[in-house]
């Protein structure tokens, strides 16, 4: 250690603190990282060194800068800066010399020790003994009492008083205007009133601020520790950066800001873009010498399309950054008050990125018979999550990108310079070209797709090859009924021969409506194996959609069950009842020949329209048994020994692959009598069956996660919809392979899949990407002009290879819409628009982001708003209709509908609804009403979604509450009330008038049966509607039972809740 250096002044000063430092100030309190704000500066130097002198130089510094023997104290509930009138630096040394730490391992140590605001220090010197002749001295200062300008100054002077002490002479300085204590105290004073308005009306409609992608998952630690990377400009590009300023007079800063707003446009699609900008507030040029904290970071807000052109975008940056230039000093925190945003520890809620703008002569310097180096030093802690520099000096230019570790990865940071360096080469080149051309990113490693081979076979071929192998073993059960491969197999084939002989052949249509029965699966294997292509349709389907299905389809035979037999009495097609003994008794049970080739349809699955009429999506056997065999084989590895469950309807596309795909490998299937939405029936198929392998909708999944009989699952494939985080983390620790599937009915279910074993050790990571495309499968992730984006930005999802389906069923105008030329592929491949958006990460794994267009997924189902709004228009009264997926905030989104009367009209919710359900299936019933005077619009006349109002229930206030009357009303309303979670229940509510839904209704359904043993079943609840009606259908299932009636049962001890008691109705 070498001796302290000792200044001494006359008195102490307090002064307030700048507003600027107050920002900085309270982010220091509530920081948590342990690092503190730091500016640094750090010279090799070469020759002897003076000691003596060097502490003479120190103490010059401190003595002619008083911000240097500042520390920050609070008086009287006030922080203020206190100027020391004596100051003790140590100048700390370390010998190098002998160390096995390299240099920059020590310094970093050095500048990640903190700094005490309230007691101090916070000036720092450090001196490096490397070797005899080479030493390292560096400045530590906190950023409170200066900024990275100031150290240009700080270390001008420091050379000139070393010099003045080495050789016993006067130094020779500029003498400063006046002290920092002084201007903080004149700059305190003033107002920033023009300021604060300026700032507002600029602030208006603030975006969300915006960050560069990330092609790879980081963990959070918030830390917010700080990593760096470099990149000089070869002489090329540096010219290039000089001459785009030069031909139009911007400055390389402007030129710059361009490239950074490009870039980061680019990266997000945004339109409407704001940067940080640090701007001097340094008062004129009599000032150059003076140190402290003279910036103050602006947002810099840029709006611009993707079709400007680059030398139209400079013209922009000029004149905004001008403007934000004549409007600096208000402080940024103050900004942030004034426009009341929620601020997060170490966030900025109004920017991500900062861009900055430095020179830095790095020349030598000589001076005491030293030679002195500027020397470069690393970041610990990022002031923001990205600050995108350019350092100049006068020979040549660097891109330095300084980055939270937790929102880039060096790889991000990496991939973000070099396209940096992209838009640089293209604009220098071409400034009139558009941002949206300038050819940034470079094609990500995509999927490969090998050609169709044997792995392609039907899927009813290898069926066939099982009933041969293991004829005897269990093929399918449903209920008591059971069959094996043989029998399955000879039933399949006597109804394939009876319809070879009815016409069907390659591609004909069959129709198939049956029970959940072993009937269902034998329907399809034999309309495969007579060449035909089935169409599933769901028992539970609504009259009007079952029609309009057989009416689009124009099927000649539709195979169905005895029960369903008269609903198609009028149809003009031939009814087969499967479950007739005598139906095909006469004909052969021997396979027939294979009569389809991989390029032949196999099923047509009808999926929601975005313009009010279903769609059949028509798939190949190739597109099929690719599927399959990733099912079953190459993805999976399902076993012989693996009980497979149907958890999904007949007609929803994931069904098919669970349907056939067990059969292909000698698996059993098993077909519960009853949907998930079926609670307490499901869950007692799942104790009774003991199923290893399900496949559902997350949201079905969830609605029976928790119950006896799920723990046999080893195998749980969750799709149809995003897997939220919440079933991850229920299953952390659990003996299940957890797979997230994605794929649409159009190209045959599932593209892309994401396997964790949830066994292992649990994850920090709850969430689960997409995963990667599965075999013979390619997914593109483009961007508007159909080029590939880079890693970890935001495209549209598109699908081809052998998975991809052959279009719509006579639909050849929205085939041709969603079906296109693949520019990547072979000639005349195609590819499928998605609509959803997603992104690539740097290792393969895509993510989903959303959809594109208004088509959701609810519970596993597709959705097009425009179906319903469709029929919704056709109901008597209705003017106008539009219907959107809202979270009311009951942890499950609602389908909410808007409706508008036609003039002199009154609309019921209840009519509009009933109309709905005899033309959808539930899960398209809105479940939330808004009857609206008109539909809001924007300015182009379109609807303007995000003006809509939230619907609001009914408040108690505004109705009737009639209270219960019957013991088994007092139960309903209050389970009704935890359901629905409501203060007040009045018997006569209607349930979907208190927003309930689908999934709402199974846990109503559940609690019934804890609390009156009761299978109630989800019919009952969405037909009764009301509490007066459903009680009245469970007292008479209890007569009916001769269970015991809730009259006997004594609730002397229950607390009345509200109106709603037993007690308190009868008082009455």
């Amino acid at each position: 250690m070498l001796p302290i250096i000792t200044n001494q002044l006359k008195q102490v000063k307090s002064v307030p603190l700048l507003r600027s430092q107050e920002g900085m100030w309270f982010t220091e309190q509530l920081d948590i990282s342990g690092l503190s704000q730091i500016v640094s500066v750090c010279v090799n130097i070469r020759g002897h060194l003076c000691h003596q002198a060097l502490t003479t130089a120190i103490q010059g510094l401190v003595t002619r800068h008083d911000n240097l023997r500042t520390r920050f104290v609070v008086e009287e509930s006030e922080p203020r800066q206190r100027i020391q009138g004596k100051i003790d630096t140590q100048l700390k040394y370390i010998d190098m010399r002998s160390s096995t730490t390299n240099l920059d391992e020590s310094l970093r140590t050095e500048l990640a020790i903190p700094m005490d605001v309230e007691n101090g220090p916070l000036f720092r010197a450090t001196l490096y003994e490397v070797d005899d002749s080479n030493r390292s001295l560096l400045f530590t200062i906190h950023h409170l009492l200066m900024d990275n300008q100031s150290t240009e100054y700080l270390i001008r002077d420091f050379y000139g008083l070393y010099d003045a002490a080495v050789f016993n002479a006067a130094p020779q300085l500029p003498v400063l205007p006046f002290l920092y204590s002084e201007y903080s105290q004149n700059v305190r004073a003033q107002t920033f009133e023009s300021e604060r308005i300026y700032w507002q009306k600029e602030m208006e409609n603030l975006p969300t601020p915006l960050l560069f992608a990330r092609g790879q998952h980081i963990e959070p630690t918030g830390l917010r520790s700080a990593n760096t990377i470099k990149r000089k400009l070869d002489t090329s590009s540096t010219l290039a950066l000089r001459s785009l300023g030069v031909k139009s007079g911007f400055t390389p800063f402007m030129v710059h800001l361009a490239i950074s707003a490009a870039l980061l446009q680019r990266h997000t699609g945004s339109q409407d873009i704001v940067l940080g900008v640090p701007l001097s507030t340094r008062p004129g040029s009599g000032t150059s010498g003076l140190t402290g904290l003279f910036v103050n970071t602006m947002p810099l807000r840029l709006r611009f399309p993707p079709d400007i052109s680059f030398e139209k975008l400079l013209q922009l940056v000029r004149v905004r950054l001008l403007r934000a230039m004549m409007h600096v000093k208000l402080p940024l925190h103050e900004l942030i008050r004034t426009l009341r945003l929620q601020r997060d520890a170490g966030s900025n809620p109004l920017f991500k990125v900062c861009v900055n703008h430095a020179v830095a002569e790095k020349q030598k310097t000589n001076a005491g018979r030293c030679e002195f180096e500027l020397r470069a030093l690393p970041s610990l802690k990022s002031a923001f999550e990205v600050n995108l520099m350019l350092i100049e000096s006068s020979t040549s230019c660097e891109i330095c990108l300084e980055f939270d570790e937790d929102a880039l990865s060096s790889n991000d940071a990496k991939e973000v310079v070099s396209q940096y360096l992209d838009i640089l080469a293209a604009a220098s080149a071409m400034p009139s070209l558009h941002i949206q051309d300038i050819p940034l990113f470079r094609p990500q490693l995509q999927r490969t797709t090998s050609e169709p081979g044997p792995n392609l076979e039907p899927v009813h071929i290898r069926f066939e090859r099982q009933a041969s192998n293991v004829p005897t073993s269990v093929a399918v059960i449903y209920g008591e009924q059971q069959a094996s491969y043989a029998e399955l197999n000879a039933k399949a084939n006597r109804l394939a021969m009876m319809l070879i002989e009815m016409g069907v052949n390659r591609e004909t249509l069959v129709a198939i409506c049956t029970d959940r029965s072993l009937d269902m699966v034998v329907s399809v294997l034999a309309t495969m194996k007579a060449g035909g292509v089935y169409i599933p349709i769901d028992q539970d389907n609504p009259e009007e959609r079952v029609r309009y299905i057989l009416k689009d389809t124009k099927t000649r035979i539709l195979l169905t069950s005895t029960s369903q037999k008269q609903r198609f009495r009028d149809m003009p097609t031939t009814v087969l009842c499967v479950d007739d003994d005598n139906l095909c008794a006469s004909y052969a049970e021997q396979n027939p020949e294979n009569r389809v080739d991989p390029d032949n349809l196999v099923y047509c699955v009808y999926t929601s329209g975005s313009t009010g009429r279903p769609k059949g999506a028509l798939n190949t056997h190739a597109g099929f048994a690719n599927l399959v065999d990733w099912y079953v084989t190459q993805g999976l590895n399902m076993s012989a020994s693996a009980r497979v469950m149907l958890a999904s309807s007949f007609g929803f596309d994931t069904t098919q692959k669970n349907l056939l795909g067990p059969l292909c490998v000698g698996a059993t299937l098993i077909i519960p009598p009853c949907l998930p939405t079926d609670h307490i029936a499901f869950t007692n198929a799942l104790k009774a069956y003991r199923p290893s392998w399900l496949n559902c909708a997350p949201s079905a999944f969830r609605t029976f996660m928790n119950a006896p009989g799920v723990e046999t699952i080893s195998t749980l494939i969750l799709s149809g919809e995003p897997l939220d985080e919440a079933i991850v983390k229920a299953l952390q620790g659990k003996p299940v392979n957890l797979v997230n599937a994605y794929g649409p009915s159009e190209c045959a279910d599932i593209c892309i899949s994401f396997a964790r074993s949830m066994s292992q050790a649990i994850c920090q990571d709850s969430s689960m990407p997409l995963g990667t495309p599965i075999p013979n499968v390619e997914i593109y992730v483009l961007d508007d002009q159909f080029q590939h984006a880079p890693a970890g930005v935001s495209g549209h999802l598109y699908i081809s290879g052998v998975g991809l389906g052959r279009g719509y069923l006579g639909r050849p105008d929205l085939t041709a819409q969603q079906f296109l030329p693949n520019p990547f592929g072979r000639p005349g491949s195609r590819m499928y628009r998605t609509g959803d958006i997603g992104r690539l990460r740097r290792d393969g794994v895509i993510e989903y982001l959303g959809r594109a267009d208004n088509q959701i997924k609810l519970r596993g189902n597709r959705v097009e708003p425009g179906e319903i709004e469709t029929l919704l228009r056709d109901c008597q009264g209705v003017a106008e209709a539009v219907v959107l997926l809202r979270d009311l905030g009951q942890g499950e989104p609602h389908l909410v509908a808007y409706v508008v009367p036609q003039k002199g009209e009154t609309l019921t919710t209840d009519r509009l609804r009933l109309s709905l359900r005899a033309q959808l299936p539930e899960y398209m019933v809105p479940t939330a009403w808004m009857v609206l005077a008109a539909i809001p619009l924007n300015l182009n006349g379109k609807t303007d979604y995000k003006a809509l109002p939230l619907p609001v229930r009914t408040a108690a206030g505004e109705r009737i509450i009639y209270k219960p009357t019957t013991p088994t009303q007092v139960l309903l309303v209050d389970i009704w009330r935890e359901v629905l979670d409501v203060p007040e229940v009045s018997i006569f509510d209607n349930f979907f008038d208190l927003w309930g839904q689908s999934l709402l209704a199974v846990r109503m359904a559940a609690m019934i049966a804890d609390k009156l043993s009761v299978a109630l079943p989800m019919r009952v609840i969405f037909d009764a509607s009301n509490i007066v009606n459903m009680a009245a259908q469970i007292d008479q299932i209890l007569a009916t039972s001769g269970a015991v009636s809730p009259q006997l049962i004594k609730r002397q001890s229950r607390e009345p809740i509200g109106t709603s008691g037993y007690d308190s109705a009868n008082k009455q």
